[in-house]
């Protein structure tokens, strides 16, 4: 289904928020070994019984076979999971109480694609409030520990943990990356003298391959490895001497072309504020850049937005390509002025690289990156809107008329056929009216409004309960 929305009225700031009552929420990952803690509220999606959710997504192995739980003190805890469908999932798994009281808990074993999705949900409708989602893997054997690039992971070796044939101790670390992509793993201790090992998984433990003492500098020690094809890599925070303990730093990063720098995840509707600085990759025309990755669906739609008000942007993006990217696509000023734009469709990997970089050599300075998904073809002068999303826009001279002389803002939405939608306007500045339909060719979806004045609320309009067709409408 693709909806536009016109909305008339008078020059003044506004924010629109948009809700749908089923599918489609913005997605969250979550690694191995990983607690989240996170809340439902009042702008989270919602499902046909009126609760909320947040949504996950697992990274896996086919055949992995993962335990979720969900905790919450605020309300009675619901898990639901399956493979990725859409912006959503194929509920194949549930569970309300397996984790005792009003907890879930669900164990699972991930499909062929290798990825899992969680809809984080209360039992009850309307229920709000705080809530902690632990997601281990059991073939990764326990005391496993998830590392993602670009992280630093403060911990401690003692007299607790695991030792090796030499009564050293460790802990066991792992990173889900791509195959080929290179990683810099480095620990650092003031307590004891860092030894680091590295290698693919094996069973609970790994194959050690690499090992360093001191390539750090002094005491600490220093791995460059390139991962393997199963793109698992694991690591042993040790240290050289037996029976050692103490406090630790393990940093993980991505290199990319040049100098190297990690990958960044971006999701849909998502704003970034970022920084080139000296300390940033460069390529060979000495420009400095950030990576980004998306992980999305073959065949989206996506545009990317890139600006800053210290340098020229520059984008370039096109598939992952070991620890980079193949350049598919560039741009310079399509934003306006010296900001940048492309406008992509995914390839069959699903997976879409970003360099947010300068024009000019050496240029440094702040800036932003947007990506939105827009499954819909939007003409010039529309936004895409996402379910959850409030977006925060202005009616102003510029903007196009209608016949009445009113301005207007027109935005797309791609949900699901049957799909309920509930879409607020409020504003202080103006009197706010809101218009629905189709895209071309497509049928009018059953949207309820609410608008307000300034003054004072206005009734409650619903739209006529026109049925949408069982295909989704591009």
């Amino acid at each position: 289904m693709r909806l536009r929305f016109l909305k008339p009225v008078v020059a003044a700031a506004l924010p629109l928020a948009f809700v749908a009552t089923s599918a489609a929420a913005q997605v969250s990952p979550i690694g191995p070994g990983q607690t989240v803690s996170g809340r439902l509220d009042t702008s989270d999606a919602q499902l046909g019984d009126d609760s909320y959710f947040d949504l996950y997504e697992y990274r896996g192995q086919p055949g992995e076979e993962i335990i979720v739980t969900m905790r919450s003190s605020n309300f009675d805890a619901y898990l639901q999971g399956g493979p990725a469908q859409g912006s959503d999932l194929s509920g194949e798994d549930s569970d309300d109480d397996s984790a005792g009281g009003t907890d879930a808990r669900m164990s699972v074993t991930i499909g062929p694609s290798g990825v899992y999705r969680i809809r984080a949900n209360s039992l009850g409708a309307g229920q709000t409030g705080a809530y902690a989602l632990n997601l281990q893997s059991e073939s990764a054997g326990s005391g496993v520990a998830s590392l993602v690039a670009g992280q630093t992971v403060t911990g401690r070796l003692d007299t607790a943990d695991a030792q090796l044939d030499d009564d050293s101790y460790f802990d066991l670390y792992e990173y889900r990356g791509q195959p080929g992509e290179v990683i810099v793993v480095t620990l650092r201790s003031s307590d004891f003298d860092a030894y680091l090992q590295g290698g693919a998984a094996q069973g609970a433990d790994l194959n050690s391959q690499d090992s360093d003492d001191d390539s750090a500098g002094g005491t600490d020690a220093r791995m460059s490895v390139t991962i393997g094809s199963s793109g698992v890599y694991r690591i042993r925070a040790n240290s050289l001497g037996a029976g050692k303990t103490g406090a630790y730093t393990l940093n993980l990063q991505s290199e990319s072309a040049g100098s190297g720098g990690g990958v960044s995840a971006l999701s849909a509707g998502q704003t970034v504020a970022g920084r080139l600085d000296t300390a940033d990759a460069q390529l060979g025309d000495d420009s400095y850049f950030d990576l980004y990755e998306y992980r999305g669906q073959p065949g989206e739609a996506i545009i990317v937005t890139m600006r800053s008000p210290d340098f020229d942007a520059y984008l370039q993006g096109g598939p992952a390509q070991g620890s980079d990217l193949t350049n598919d696509d560039s741009d310079d000023d399509g934003a306006g002025g010296t900001d940048a734009r492309i406008s992509v469709t995914i390839g069959s990997s699903g997976v879409y690289r970003v360099r947010a970089n300068s024009l000019g050599a050496e240029q440094t300075g702040a800036y932003t990156l947007d990506l939105q998904s827009e499954n819909a073809t939007s003409g010039g002068g529309t936004n895409v809107v996402g379910a959850g999303q409030t977006v925060a826009g202005r009616l102003d001279t510029s903007d196009p008329q209608l016949a009445d002389d009113s301005h207007y803002d027109t935005y797309y939405y791609d949900g699901s056929p049957g799909e309920r939608l509930l879409i607020t306007l409020t504003s202080p500045d103006f009197d706010t009216f809101l218009s629905w339909g189709q895209g071309e060719g497509a049928a009018f979806a059953t949207i309820r409004l609410f608008t307000t004045t300034t003054t004072s609320p206005r009734p409650t309009t619903t739209a006529p309960e026109t049925p949408i067709p069982n295909s989704r409408l591009r």
